[in-house]
């Protein structure tokens, strides 16, 4: 209704079709002005740009085949407000294009965006020592950020981080409810109780001491 009160809509008719148009002023109703649009299809930044960053920050162009350029993740953190701060993940962290660019906005206009990577090896079993996590992606932000070649490091730091594998057959099955419970007595009850649901805790009865001990154990082990 209010796109209709500002005269946002336009109503025609053709061959007895009605259809609705939405028409956008050069400033919003608050008087900013506002950005371009993203446009639907994307034509460049390609992906051999893409493959001469990684050559010129890791010596190899084929350490990662088909990698994503810069400016193109670029362009699409550019959509997200840096005045929110946000943290970008990228679940399929490949060579570390995405944390390039976060960095490299950050160091053009003083953002505060964070980012979370998350990799595998990608170890085979004609690769068995294959690290792509550490020996591609790990090692280009570092450069990126200490600076390569001729090229300034662009700043800021991360921490390279690895989960450890718990073997199918050790871990302990458990009732969502009681999850919380389990981080509680792995750390000592440091944590505040979880309080959706009614579930055990050490001390609600006679039995609790036993039973609880023995789950303690279990948890420990799977984690181990």
């Amino acid at each position: 209704m209010r796109a209709l009160a500002d005269d946002e809509l336009v109503f025609s008719k053709a061959k007895g079709n009605w259809s609705v148009r939405y028409k956008q002023y050069l400033r919003d109703h608050s008087g900013e002005e506002r950005g371009a649009k993203p446009m639907s299809i994307v034509v460049g930044p390609f992906t051999q740009e893409g493959t001469d960053e990684v050559k010129q920050i890791l010596g190899d162009g084929k350490a990662f085949t088909f990698p994503k350029p810069t400016g193109l993740i670029s362009r699409f953190l550019q959509y997200v407000d840096p005045e929110d701060e946000p943290i970008i993940l990228d679940f399929f962290a490949g060579s570390g294009t995405t944390a390039h660019a976060v960095l490299k906005l950050n160091a053009e206009d003083g953002g505060r965006r964070r980012f979370i990577l998350v990799s595998s090896t990608e170890a085979t079993v004609e690769a068995p020592e294959k690290n792509l996590c550490r020996d591609v992606c790990a090692r280009r932000v570092r450069r990126v950020i200490e600076g390569y070649g001729e090229t300034p490091g662009l700043g800021g730091d991360f921490a390279y981080l690895r989960c450890r594998r718990i073997a199918p057959g050790r871990l302990v099955e458990i009732e969502h409810a009681q999850v919380w419970t389990a981080l509680q007595m792995i750390h000592g009850d440091t944590l505040e109780a979880f309080t959706a649901a009614d579930f055990l805790r050490a001390g609600d009865d006679e039995a609790t001491p036993a039973l609880v001990t023995a789950q303690r154990q279990a948890v420990n082990e799977s984690a181990a």
